[in-house]
């Protein structure tokens, strides 16, 4: 018996890039469908998602008077500054190198 009661959920139309987003990532979504506002209803949706990227650390020291990184494996025993990738360590000035070993 519905009692003159009567709904019609619908998903919202969501951005290709946000559900992307929401497939690969640990995220919520949460639909608000129905709630009345004056003489209408609100329909919205709330998405939130979050990611997690780890990045090889490169330390910075000087190497006869060049700037050079190196990366976590072959850490100089003394280093001047800790960059978060070799991509910010060269935009600081310094020659991100590989390990020799």
């Amino acid at each position: 018996m519905r009692l003159g009661v009567h709904y019609t959920f619908t998903l919202p139309m969501i951005p290709e890039e946000q559900w992307q987003n929401t497939i690969d990532d640990v995220g919520v979504l949460a639909f608000l469908q129905g709630l009345p506002i004056g003489h209408s209803r609100y329909n919205n949706y709330a998405l939130g998602a979050s990611k997690i990227v780890r990045r090889t650390a490169y330390y910075g020291t000087h190497v006869n008077g060049v700037k050079t990184a190196y990366p976590e494996a072959c850490r100089p025993a003394v280093y001047e500054e800790v960059l978060q990738s070799a991509k910010h360590a060269a935009e600081k000035g310094y020659y991100p190198k590989l390990c020799s070993m």
